[in-house]
């Protein structure tokens, strides 16, 4: 496989396209670096939402069985 041959984008020096697919591609690697670290950043606070979620979850079941184990003691 061969390096495409590229075409850069006057309106924005991080833009080439790739004259083989006319795909539109971004050079930018900081941009990218950057997009990374704001994606792993938001799955380790989804994964930390949803971990208070089950933990949340897991504290109403146990309230409802102490509940039901005081109600049997009456």
């Amino acid at each position: 496989m061969s390096t495409p041959d590229i075409l850069i984008i006057e309106e924005d020096k991080s833009l080439v396209r790739d004259t083989n697919s006319n795909a539109i591609l971004n050079t930018d690697m900081s941009a990218l670096e950057q997009y990374r670290a704001k994606r792993n950043k938001e799955r380790e606070m989804l994964k930390k939402v949803e971990q208070f979620d089950e933990l949340q979850s897991e504290v109403k079941e146990i309230k409802l069985l102490l509940q039901q184990l005081i109600a049997e003691k009456r």
